[in-house]
C-alpha cells in the first residue's frame, strides 16, 4: 500500500506494535529511506520505503534500555520540523529544494521504538509491503 498526504490518516490504522526493527538505509541520490521489521508474531517481514525524503531524524537515547522492538507508527499533522522547513523555504527562495518540493503535500511519519527512541521522516509517500517469513 502507498501512503500519501491524502490517505495519511490510514497509516494510524496499521499495526506494527512489537515488530522487531531490523534497521534502515538511506539512499542519498534517490532521496529514499528503506527499512524493514519482522512483525510481533514473527509471521511476516514488513518493508517500508519512504520516497522523496526531505527530512529525517533519529533520536537515540534508549530511555528504557536497548530494545529493537517497535512501539507504534503514526502520522503527525503539525510538527516543529515541518514548520521550520517551511519557514526556511519561504525566507530563502535560492534553496534547490524549492524545485523538488513545489506543489507537494508531504506526510510526516513517526516510528517509536520501545526503548523510547524515535525515527521521524518527512516524505512525499511511503510504500508498505509485506512478505511471509519462514524460519
Amino acid at each position: 500500500m502507498r501512503f500519501v498526504y491524502e490517505n495519511r490518516e490510514d497509516l494510524d490504522k496499521e499495526y506494527l506494535h512489537d515488530g522487531v526493527f531490523e534497521g534502515y538505509q538511506y539512499h542519498y541520490g534517490k532521496r529514499q529511506i528503506e527499512m524493514s521489521c519482522i512483525d510481533g508474531f514473527f509471521t511476516k517481514r514488513i518493508h517500508l520505503v519512504f520516497n522523496n525524503v526531505i527530512f529525517s531524524e533519529m533520536q537515540s537515547c534508549e530511555f528504557w534500555g536497548p530494545c529493537a522492538r517497535i512501539y507504534e507508527i503514526w502520522h503527525e499533522e503539525e510538527s516543529y520540523q515541518m514548520k521550520h522547513l517551511q519557514d526556511v523555504l519561504e525566507s530563502d527562495k535560492k534553496h534547490d529544494i524549492n524545485q523538488l518540493t513545489e506543489g507537494i503535500d508531504f506526510i510526516q511519519i513517526k516510528i517509536q521504538i520501545i526503548s523510547g527512541d524515535i525515527l521521524f521522516i518527512i516524505c512525499e509517500s511511503m510504500d508498505w509491503t509485506e512478505e511471509e517469513v519462514t524460519f
